[in-house]
C-alpha cells in the first residue's frame, strides 16, 4: 500500500494566527469584542440562552447557558449543546 509524502519544501501549518495570539495572551481587538457582543445579542434575541432551573436542567430549546450576569453588561454565556431541531 502506497503512503502519501509531503513535498520536501513545504512545512505543515500547525496553528492559525488567532490561535498564536491567544496563546501569547494578547488581548483581542475592538472588532473581536464587537463581534462577540453581536453574537451574544443574537443568541439572546433568538431565545437560545437560558439559566438552569432549580433542578439544574436547561430547557430543551436552550443551546447556551447564562453563567453570569454582570451589572449593566451583557450576560456571560457558555455553549452547552447543539440545536436539536
Amino acid at each position: 500500500m502506497a503512503t502519501k509524502r509531503r513535498r520536501a519544501g513545504k512545512k505543515k501549518r500547525v496553528a492559525t494566527a488567532a490561535a498564536r495570539r491567544s496563546r501569547k495572551g494578547a488581548s483581542g481587538t475592538k472588532q473581536d469584542a464587537k463581534a462577540a457582543e453581536h453574537f451574544v445579542r443574537g443568541v439572546l434575541i433568538r431565545g437560545e440562552a437560558a439559566k438552569r432551573n432549580a433542578r439544574g436542567e436547561l430547557p430543551l430549546e436552550a443551546t447556551h447557558e447564562i453563567v453570569a450576569t454582570p451589572g449593566g453588561k451583557l450576560p456571560v454565556i457558555r455553549r452547552r449543546r447543539f440545536k436539536l431541531a
